[in-house]
């Protein structure tokens, strides 16, 4: 049997040992500081499909395109031997010690401000509101994974962001902050309303227990637009190691102080709120992860608010960056949210409704 002459062929290069050859230059975009460096700089971590919504939504595009993927990864690689300033975004190193089954996760960068500046989208005021209510904790140290309550807190108010913009549109912290009174702007700690005083009278307490001059931070502030302005949603997610009636002292952190503390800043002839953000109206959203505690917040509300209907809230599933980074559309799009009387609703429906009755007058009018 003859033997076919050797033939010598050329070996490809394998992937895997010799990485592409990156460029070095990459050039960020309008659309890139918008649709991926706003809401990081609220937010801070997000993962890849909810960064991706958002970028659609902010910029015009199809919910369903996947091209913000492709520049995510375009502003990773080309700017990978970048300072920190000079980089859009970043993926935090906490993510590593998970693998690499799971979705990744993007974090804002010295550099994401200056992008937003460069463009116009804030200015150096804002800017400084941005690093002061910022949704997420995070330290210096990217290889220390967030808390997972700021995890969810972020999820939850993503999930209502892009659902929001989508029909009617949603004003974001920043938004509310721009029209907000000169005290609220210049201090270290925006979204901190001040509160004069609360006070309670436990069962077995010979007298009322006053706290005067404090605050109250919530974790998150945003509004839905309608006709006549807004409305606007104080976001307080429940840690779980919160007591919801605690026996004595309202030094420690509790739902029964929450309560207390929106009936002090929704007191008066010209609410707190109202001189303080400069919005019509406010109500508390709370969320939990279990219908338990939310009947429990519901009897408290009921027992102890001067108005119960500036109370409203939701179940939501556990949610986080790495086992379940699933966005929450329900939460904006279904009847979910409850009143404190049981009855539910959803954003989208309140919304839609307020814009209807708003039409049907301009046409009754005419």
């Amino acid at each position: 049997m003859e033997k076919k002459p050797y033939r010598k062929t050329d070996r490809k290069n394998r992937f895997v040992h010799r990485p592409k050859k990156t460029t070095g230059n990459v050039t960020v975009t309008l659309s890139d500081a918008q649709g991926f460096g706003e809401p990081l700089s609220r937010y801070v971590d997000l993962p890849r499909e909810q960064l991706k919504r958002l970028y659609n939504v902010l910029n015009g595009k199809r919910p369903d395109s996947d091209y913000p993927i492709d520049r995510l990864t375009v502003l990773i690689h080309e700017a990978a031997e970048y300072t920190a300033s000079r980089k859009l975004l970043t993926r935090p190193d906490w993510q590593k010690r998970h693998g690499i089954n799971h979705q990744a996760i993007y974090r804002k960068t010295l550099g994401t401000g200056l992008q937003l500046l460069k463009y116009g989208l804030r200015d150096l005021t804002s800017i400084q509101w941005i690093n002061n209510t910022q949704l997420m904790n995070v330290g210096d140290d990217p290889t220390i994974e967030p808390d997972l309550h700021d995890q969810q807190v972020v999820m939850i108010g993503s999930s209502i962001e892009i659902e929001a913009r989508l029909h009617r549109g949603f004003f974001t912290h920043i938004d509310v902050l721009e029209n907000a009174s000169t005290a609220a702007q210049e201090t270290e700690s925006p979204l901190s309303v001040p509160v004069p005083k609360i006070e309670f009278q436990f069962p077995n307490a010979k007298e009322k227990e006053a706290l005067k001059n404090i605050h109250f931070k919530s974790d998150n502030l945003f509004g839905l637009p309608v006709p006549d302005g807004g409305k606007f949603l104080w976001h307080e997610h429940d840690r779980h190691t919160e007591v919801m009636m605690p026996t004595h002292g309202l030094s420690r952190v509790s739902w029964l102080k929450k309560i207390l503390m929106m009936n002090a800043i929704a007191s008066g002839q010209l609410p707190i709120y109202e001189s303080y953000f400069g919005i019509p109206n406010l109500r508390l959203f709370a969320t939990f992860h279990g219908a338990v505690r939310q009947n429990t917040f519901n009897q408290l509300v009921r027992q102890y608010a001067r108005h119960p209907n500036m109370f409203i809230s939701a179940v939501v599933p556990p949610v986080d960056f790495i086992a379940n980074p699933s966005p929450l559309p329900e939460l904006y799009n279904e009847p979910v949210i409850m009143r404190h009387d049981g009855t539910m609703f959803s954003f989208r429906e309140e919304v839609e409704k307020e814009w209807n009755s708003t039409t049907r007058s301009l046409v009754s009018s005419t």
